[in-house]
């Protein structure tokens, strides 16, 4: 359960410090809690996040490996 709870940090993490970066450089910014609502950019914004973590949390997964869980093979 340890490695488990590390990759999903590490994935928060990468996608966080990615999605930052890929909206700088795009020159997109909404901020939930300041900005109005908006929900385009709301969706754009998830959407990109969750994109994001789900790549880095299977990167991580296949390279550092997850223990198997209980009742799924050895």
């Amino acid at each position: 359960m340890k490695t488990r709870g590390w990759i999903a940090f590490l994935s928060f993490v990468v996608a966080y410090i990615a999605s930052r970066i890929g909206f700088a450089a795009a020159g997109f910014a909404y901020n939930v809690f300041s900005d109005p609502f908006d929900l385009g950019k709301l969706v754009v914004d998830f959407g990109v996040w969750i994109v994001l973590y789900a790549l880095s949390h299977a990167v991580l997964v296949r390279v550092f490996g997850a223990e198997s869980s209980p009742g799924k093979g050895a």
